[in-house]
Formats: C-alpha cells, structure tokens, sequence
C-alpha cells in the first residue's frame, strides 16, 4: 500500500483543528469563570449596600 500523503496531511489538519477547538473552549470555561467571578463580586457589593 503507497504512502497516502493526502490522508496524512488531512488528519493533521483535524488534529490541529481539534486542539485549536479545545483552545477556544478552554477559553470561553476561562471566560465564563470570570463574568460569574465578577457577577459574584457585584452580588457581595449589592449585598453590602442593602444590608450596610
């Protein structure tokens, strides 16, 4: 069976792809994580305004 080259550079790229993928959702959990930071952040300053 001849080397497939094709193939081969096909799966590269969907490799690459596939950790480019787990890069953007590792940013989005990144991204996520810090609007519920903040979200927590204002929560605790609301509550001190009301509860003084």
């Amino acid at each position: 069976m001849p080397f497939d080259c094709a193939k081969v550079d096909k799966t590269i790229d969907n490799i690459a792809s596939t950790i480019g993928n787990i890069g953007s959702t590792i940013n989005e959990v990144a991204l996520t994580k810090y609007n519920l930071d903040s979200s927590i952040g204002r929560i605790g300053v609301y509550s001190v305004d009301f509860f003084g």
